[in-house]
């Protein structure tokens, strides 16, 4: 058993507006989308249009990713490596991040031009502590 590292979101946007207990003044939101899936949309959007600083990383240009500074596309499950497990069963299987099309007279590999989140997370973080390559 581990700890989630998330905040009461009702809390977090009267933070925004009113600076108490403290001031937030930027947030990141992955494939979240506030305006649909939080409750008093009126207070979710006010808190969202009261940022400093509104990053999206999400796979669609959502109500929420509208309201963003910056919106940054992420690689879906067909362009990516994914790892599943079934642990009511223990089953583990890997999925390689390529496509193929069987119709063609060659199987054609569509080229990944979008990054997981995980690879933006490590390059914000490698950029913002100033580390090449991990």
């Amino acid at each position: 058993m581990g700890y989630s590292a998330c905040a009461h979101a009702p809390s977090v946007y009267r933070a925004i507006l009113t600076g108490e207990p403290y001031p937030v003044r930027a947030m990141i939101g992955i494939a979240s989308n506030p305006l649909a899936t939080q409750a008093n949309v009126k207070l979710v959007c006010k808190a969202l249009k009261a940022l400093d600083l509104y990053v999206v990383l999400e796979y669609w240009l959502t109500p929420s990713a509208e309201l963003a500074d910056y919106v940054l596309p992420v690689a879906s499950w067909l362009e990516r490596p994914f790892c599943y497990g079934d642990l009511e069963h223990l089953i583990l299987s890997l999925l390689e991040k390529k496509l193929y099309f069987p119709h063609s007279l060659e199987n054609t590999i569509v080229k990944q031009i979008t990054k997981s989140f995980v690879e933006l997370a490590l390059d914000l973080v490698k950029k913002r502590i100033g580390l090449g390559k991990i």
